[in-house]
């Protein structure tokens, strides 16, 4: 695999991670699922000293989180994939320029500093565009998702779902060649979803971003902005159900495409989304079994 990654270029175009970690927060400030945004959670408190002591624990919370800021199960292999696919790769946070600092200092302590140079652009809360050096809005709004694709020079069409059944692949190949316009039905066996696909996406001729996060501000920032999306559980079975309820409860649909538990499991994402390996992919399609 890694000899066809020099030979060929691929499907992707690159990777967006998240680096928040806002559990902690959300608990303390009382937060109910329902609710997307913590700054504006903020915001909507009754009384200035309300909102001033919500600030206060978002703060105390973000440095703790800092300190305990470790490496997610096989990110390491994610970080050399990254490298031998030649992807783009950015990160998006709502955390302040510290956790970048952080970061930073937890992969040196891993020896993977080196990794360090592949993440560009790197966007905290305050970030302006790098390009337009016009402020830009919080996730979930597209606004820091676009300003990577702005920053990467990549333009991304209005997507179609990216999950194919091998069986709609083999259909639609078969089709290609006959009728470009042509839509075909999938269905999961655990519900019936059904997706319409493009099959002019079968030639790959546009770019796939894929946008990682674990919350689902970062799963409707990926999707405003067309990028594929791929919501991490960190190894928590129960938060892929989590993330369904609260979407059904605030009656989001049709945002989340794929789900991985760890990083091992985001890496074979990332090679079978670029190689196009419609056998895997499947797999990881939300909602998981």
């Amino acid at each position: 695999m890694e000899n066809r990654a020099r030979q060929t270029s691929g499907l992707l175009t690159g990777v967006i991670f998240d680096l928040d970690d806002f559990g902690r927060i959300r608990a303390r400030l009382g937060m109910p699922d329902s609710c997307l945004s913590i700054l504006k959670f903020v915001e909507s408190l009754a009384t200035p000293e309300m909102q001033q002591r919500a600030m206060v624990i978002v703060i105390e919370e973000e440095e703790a989180g800092l300190q305990r800021m470790e490496l997610n199960k096989g990110i390491e292999k994610v970080l050399n994939l990254i490298d031998t696919l030649n992807l783009k790769a950015a990160i998006c946070t709502r955390n302040n320029q510290s956790a970048l600092v952080h970061f930073e200092e937890v992969l040196r302590r891993h020896n993977l500093c080196h990794h360090f140079q592949s993440f560009h652009p790197l966007l905290w809360r305050e970030s302006p565009c790098p390009v337009t050096n016009v402020s830009l809005n919080n996730k979930p709004h597209p606004d820091p998702a676009h300003a990577v694709l702005r920053t990467w020079g990549v333009s991304l069409p209005v997507k179609a779902s990216p999950f194919f059944h091998r069986n709609v692949h083999t259909q639609a190949q078969s089709t290609l060649n006959t009728n470009l316009s042509a839509a075909v039905d999938i269905s999961s066996h655990s519900q019936q979803l059904t997706a319409t696909v493009n099959l002019l996406n079968l030639n790959h001729a546009d770019p796939v971003v894929l946008f990682v996060g674990d919350h689902i501000d970062d799963v409707l920032c990926g999707h405003h902005a067309h990028c594929t999306t791929c919501f991490l559980t960190n190894g928590e079975q129960k938060s892929s159900t989590h993330v369904q309820a609260a979407l059904q409860q605030a009656k989001i649909t049709g945002v989340l495409d794929y789900v991985v538990h760890d990083g091992l499991e985001l890496a074979q994402l990332i090679e079978a989304l670029h190689w196009k390996d419609y056998d895997v992919l499947p797999q990881f399609a939300f909602p998981r079994d």
